[in-house]
């Protein structure tokens, strides 16, 4: 892994095709699929989510550089597109996580689980 502060270029985006979106639901406590738009895309442009209603961005960009590094996450900038190129970018810069050491799929999932747990707990403690 490169840190972006070291690379040249800093940004080097790699396209992925998105085929689900999952939502923590805390109601059940566990993934589901949703249709909805990111939270962080509707945050930073609320009015071009409703425009589109519904019709979501099919690509995920991810910068191969990471910005930041934690003892258990990797953090990287990551965009939504309507094309599989930098032309395609719609809504502002994102953060994806990753985890550092879980190297099997159901390790990953669960580790995002448990992720969306905590912060969905932090956000019900904030509102007390």
């Amino acid at each position: 892994l490169s840190s972006e502060k070291h690379s040249f270029p800093k940004l080097s985006w790699r396209f992925y095709k998105i085929l689900e979106h999952y939502i923590y639901d805390p109601k059940v406590q566990c993934l589901v699929t949703s249709s909805l738009m990111p939270l962080a895309a509707s945050y930073t442009n609320p009015t071009e989510v409703n425009r589109r209603m519904g019709s979501n961005p099919p690509h995920l960009a991810i910068n191969a550089n990471y910005f930041g590094k934690g003892a258990e996450r990797v953090a990287f900038r990551c965009r939504l597109a309507d094309e599989s190129n930098i032309r395609g970018f719609v809504f502002e810069d994102m953060i994806a996580k990753e985890t550092k050491h879980d190297q099997r799929i159901q390790e990953r999932i669960e580790f995002h689980k448990s992720f969306a747990e905590t912060q969905d707990l932090a956000n019900y403690l904030a509102d007390q």
